[in-house]
């Protein structure tokens, strides 16, 4: 009898002391009792896993702003700059009104330090979309399960094996078949706790653990029935619209990466790079821009009508007029068609207007070959171009009966142009080739931007590209087939029109006389010069 009353103070011992070892243990309170953000919603804070949950409120871009931390007495917060999970370096101290750099990434760590600066505890912040409130409330539910079995499972299982750890330490006191029982009632307890414990834990874990997309890609960009070309490397667009659509409001169905959102919205003005964003799930930024242009019709010269490029109301050339033959009361004046079609191209001839009499031709004028955006006027024949006077100090321009120009408000950067050029020399005679390209504001007779081609000696069939600047046309002299009365703007005028020309003598618009004398005009070029235009295509 003593023997068992013995035994049962003992007992009674080790579980009053397991108890007072477990109001210990609860009453321990966590270093990190609060953090939380500007602008985020704080969805759990889990003592056990040290890990807090916060959810966007809307966009919140490339970083985080600290609103509010409460630490136990004596206590540190750092960010930590690694992602250790046992011993990471410190980043800066966080503070409130301290800012965290969160491009492209959606959780960090931070590191609370004791007095004695040694690591305390890491929690782990993990940013949520706030996109599915059902689910919120779940991984709540399931936070709050975790907590709960944290706060007690353990207690329990800690205070049962405190108790047999006591009984084992007594066990010359108890018999051996009462410390195995207590042992395996021991065993059982902690196996069934740490279970439920990890259980919950991993629900936790696999709940809080949502990874945002960094996605912020422009996928696809359609204006009507037309796709935008992208470079996903420049983060550019540009799109190709029909001649005489509006680029000053260009509506457009633009598609992004998952859960990404597209600033791009209504009808924009496309004529000058528009910058908009595309923001990834987590938050992350790209800046993206998009231009829009036109090409000209029938610049790629391969469709003829009437044997002049389609269509015929854009394009203006005098071949018509030079195909004429025109009879008075003495002369007859001719020349030849000087723009044909060879090999797909637009072949410009610089050639000879003949004044005969009867069958012997008396003095020849020369006559450049020229193309152009705008139209030459109807009704001028060879006689007209020739422009007899007995004396010869009168010369035909060719720019009096020329209307340059179409309407265009687009901005390109250049144009590219193939073309090939065969120059004839003549003692005594500046033979060169021209190919320009302006953009004006008719209105106020200004000169945006330019740029020209002309070249002296032989080329064979090349590509180019040459820069329209914008503010300049240094270029340009008042001999060639340029617009009169024009001043030199600073570029960041608006564009109404646009003038091309090609010509194959770049001064011969002026239709001056062959072997000229003292007070005549004399010409400009050399018949057989020839420039061949292939394809034409602005760039922007």
């Amino acid at each position: 009898m003593k023997k068992f009353f013995s035994l049962l103070l003992l007992f009674t011992f080790v579980i009053l002391t397991s108890c007072s070892d477990e109001s210990t243990t609860s009453a321990k309170e966590t270093s990190l009792q609060e953090l939380s953000f500007v602008g985020f919603e704080t969805v759990s804070m889990n003592d056990s896993t040290q890990t807090i949950l916060i959810a966007k409120e809307g966009e919140y871009g490339d970083s985080l702003v600290v609103d509010f931390v409460k630490l136990t007495e004596g206590m540190t917060l750092y960010l930590a700059a690694d992602d250790d999970p046992n011993d990471p370096e410190l980043g800066e101290r966080l503070e409130e009104t301290s800012v965290i750099d969160v491009t492209g990434i959606t959780s960090f760590n931070v590191v609370v330090l004791d007095g004695n600066r040694r690591i305390d505890a890491i929690w782990t912040v993990t940013i949520q979309e706030q996109n599915a409130s059902s689910s919120s409330v779940a991984k709540s539910s399931s936070s709050r399960v975790a907590s709960s079995s944290s706060e007690i499972h353990p207690s329990s299982s800690f205070s049962v094996s405190s108790s047999s750890a006591m009984i084992s330490s007594s066990s010359n006191r108890l018999s051996s078949s009462s410390v195995s029982s207590s042992s395996v009632v021991s065993s059982s307890s902690i196996s069934v706790s740490s279970s439920s414990i990890a259980s919950s834990s991993s629900v936790l874990s696999s709940s809080s653990a949502v990874i945002l997309s960094s996605e912020n890609t422009v996928l696809s960009f359609v204006v009507g029935a037309v796709s935008g070309v992208i470079d996903t490397t420049a983060k550019s667009i540009y799109v190709e619209l029909a001649y005489g659509d509006d680029l000053s409001a260009v509506a457009a169905t633009v598609s992004v990466s998952e859960g990404a959102v597209s600033s791009y919205e209504g009808a924009e003005d496309l004529r000058s790079p528009h910058a908009f964003t595309v923001t990834a799930e987590n938050g992350t930024v790209a800046h993206w821009t998009v231009k829009a242009g036109v090409q000209l019709p029938g610049s790629d010269f391969n469709t003829w009508a009437n044997n002049k490029v389609a269509p015929n109301s854009f394009w203006g050339t005098s071949s018509d007029a030079m195909a004429t033959t025109t009879s008075a009361i003495v002369y007859s004046y001719s020349s030849e068609a000087n723009l044909t079609q060879v090999s797909g191209a637009a072949q410009l001839e610089t050639k000879a207007i003949k004044a005969a009499t009867g069958i012997i031709t008396w003095k020849s004028k020369i006559a450049t070959g020229i193309l152009f955006l705008g139209s030459f006027q109807a009704g001028v024949e060879t006689g007209d171009l020739y422009k007899h006077a007995t004396d010869f100090s009168q010369a035909a321009n060719l720019l009096d009966y020329m209307t340059l120009g179409k309407d265009f408000t687009g901005r390109p950067t250049s144009f590219t142009v193939e073309y090939s050029y065969s120059p004839v020399a003549e003692s005594g005679i500046v033979q060169k080739g021209l190919i320009y390209v302006m953009l004006v504001n008719k209105a106020s007779k200004t000169i945006l931007a330019s740029g020209a081609i002309l070249p002296t000696t032989k080329v064979t069939s090349t590509t180019q590209t040459i820069a329209l600047n914008y503010g300049d046309a240094s270029w340009m002299t008042s001999d060639l087939p340029v617009p009169t009365g024009m001043t030199v703007g600073t570029g960041e005028e608006e564009v109404t029109s646009i003038y091309v020309v090609f010509a194959s003598s770049a001064y011969a618009h002026i239709i001056g006389l062959v072997g000229a004398g003292n007070g005549d005009i004399g010409a400009k070029g050399v018949a057989g010069s020839t420039l061949s235009i292939g394809d034409f295509k602005l760039v922007y």
